[in-house]
């Protein structure tokens, strides 16, 4: 999977989800490191039970939408 904060991830006609490894895409007012961080192992529980390929996870700090 890529993890990126790079919103050009976002484009599913350049980027269709049904192609990749999955992409988490991080759409964060805060881009530090620590932040960041914080937010992924928050992400990490839902990570462990649901599918990952095939996918574009958009992540904000409040909530996550999957894209198929």
């Amino acid at each position: 999977m890529l993890v990126t904060l790079d919103t050009d991830f976002a484009n599913i006609q350049d980027y269709p989800p049904s192609q990749n490894a999955g992409i988490l895409l991080l759409r964060l007012g805060l881009t530090s490191n620590r932040h960041v961080l914080t937010v992924i192992r928050r992400l990490l529980p839902l990570l462990r039970n649901e599918e990952v390929a095939r996918r574009l996870w958009v992540i904000d700090e409040h909530s996550v939408r999957i894209h198929e």
